[in-house]
């Protein structure tokens, strides 16, 4: 179960430091996705962020190529975390497959 319990991660481009919680998003400098599994217990005993690919999360750990970011790492290596809100909508259409009658 993901904690929704926030901490403090690294510093964004205006060098504030940057809000997360457990199950955010993060993106590489290559554009690849990873999901955060880190809490604030881990983060304030490790001093790290501790991220996994989203399409290897659900494997075991000698399997999911799990990172773990330092603060340096965070900064140098051009991570960043990923916005909410940031879908493209536009495009979705839902379309019902059958439309029933009801009589009343």
């Amino acid at each position: 179960m993901p904690s929704d319990t926030a901490f403090e991660f690294g510093k964004d481009e205006n060098g504030k430091p940057i809000k997360w919680t457990t199950s955010d998003i993060v993106v590489d400098s290559a554009g690849n996705e990873y999901i955060v599994r880190a809490n604030h217990k881990t983060v304030r005993a490790k001093n790290n962020l501790y991220v996994e690919p989203i399409d290897k999360s659900n494997l075991n750990p000698a399997e999911d190529n799990r990172i773990f970011i330092t603060e340096d790492e965070w900064r140098t290596q051009g991570w960043v975390k990923k916005q909410e809100g940031n879908f493209d909508i536009s495009t979705t259409q839902l379309k019902p497959k059958s439309f029933n009658t009801v009589k009343v």
